[in-house]
């Protein structure tokens, strides 16, 4: 079934722009799979504990100097 939905997202964004941000599909990571213009994306974003009590964020803002 979670296979099926993952298909069925990665149809749909060959035909059109999608953003789909999940965790317990394959692990407790929070992930963000996206198709811009055809072409796919796959990001680990974050650590949750699996029912969104909380998060944290694994990003980097690029724009930000360190």
């Amino acid at each position: 079934m979670k296979l099926d939905l993952l298909n069925k997202i990665e149809v749909i964004g060959k035909e059109r722009d999608v953003i789909h941000v999940y965790n317990n599909i394959w692990d407790k990571a929070l992930h963000l799979d996206y198709w811009i213009d055809g072409k796919e994306t796959k990001l680990i974003i974050g650590d949750t504990d699996g029912h969104g009590r909380w998060f944290q964020w694994n990003l980097v803002d690029p724009l930000m100097s360190y």
